[in-house]
């Protein structure tokens, strides 16, 4: 079964906002390792917050909103459509998703590949959500690029596990593990560049939102990034590169612990804890202030 799909109709992830940022090599531990847990974890960028959602929803998760709609990764990019493939895999269901969309100036692109297997209060195999009351839900595969002017994003590596319980009441909860690798090259106004090739680890506990079953898939992604709660922890680890406009460069190691909890200072907001300093980011655009 292949449908095609319009295109914002699944979370990309990818990260615009900050990309273009310049700061000093000092923020390596705490602003730039920030944005890159936010793009990690949000629902926009294809984090693990979208990861949870998709687990809540299932199959019909790429088809919530249309391009008009914005968001899904895709709220900056015109064009561009996802196409998406069910199949059966034993008692679970298997799920291929790629989207891509923008121009020659920005683009975006996500590949992922998903597999969910429904359960009822027994703990017996059902084959729809109907009459489920939990589902386990991994992350086989994600890959996804970013392209601004003076930025590339590139995740080469997405995994995960979730179980997802409370499917049969008005809210769910989210529990399990995901990972990414990936890298960041940001070109600055001088002609200096960075780069950073790192994996984020990172565990969700407890992350409760509204059951997409009791307010309509349709209104469930808004519903989601508003209401959902919980929090999260893992580790950053990167290689990081700096090169001079004089061609000089040096690389550093850096290994940072972090945990985010939301909502803190308001729906959707998310305060992401590196190396002893505070970040405030938004839990949908993975902005980080």
């Amino acid at each position: 079964m292949t449908r095609f799909l319009t295109a914002g109709a699944l979370a990309v992830g990818l990260l615009f906002s900050g990309c273009d940022a310049a700061g000093p090599a000092d923020d390596l531990d705490t602003t730039d390792i920030a944005a890159t847990v936010a793009s990690a974890f949000a629902l926009d960028t294809g984090g693990a917050l979208d990861e949870a959602a998709q687990a809540a929803v299932g199959a019909g998760y790429a088809g919530l909103r249309d391009a008009g709609h914005g968001g899904h990764g895709f709220g900056r990019l015109a064009g561009g459509a996802c196409e998406s493939d069910a199949s059966a895999d034993g008692d679970a269901t298997r799920v291929t998703i790629s989207c891509a969309r923008g121009g020659d100036r920005r683009s975006a692109t996500l590949d992922r590949t998903v597999r969910f297997a429904y359960t009822d209060a027994a703990g017996q195999p059902v084959p729809t959500r109907d009459g489920a009351a939990a589902l386990a839900f991994s992350v086989l595969s994600g890959t996804s690029t970013a392209v601004s002017p003076r930025a590339t994003r590139e995740v080469t590596e997405s995994r995960a596990e979730y179980a997802v319980t409370g499917l049969d009441t008005d809210a769910v909860t989210v529990n399990g593990t995901s990972s990414r690798a990936g890298s960041v090259a940001v070109t600055r106004p001088d002609g200096s560049t960075r780069r950073a090739d790192y994996t984020v680890t990172l565990a969700l506990t407890d992350v409760t939102g509204p059951s997409p079953q009791r307010v309509g898939v349709r209104a469930f992604r808004g519903r989601w990034q508003r209401a959902a709660s919980g929090t999260a922890e893992g580790v950053y680890r990167a290689t990081v590169t700096t090169t001079g406009a004089d061609g000089e460069s040096t690389t550093e190691t850096v290994e940072r612990p972090f945990t985010v909890a939301f909502p803190v200072d308001g729906e959707g907001r998310a305060r992401v804890r590196v190396g002893g300093r505070d970040h405030r980011a938004d839990t949908g655009s993975g902005d980080v202030d």
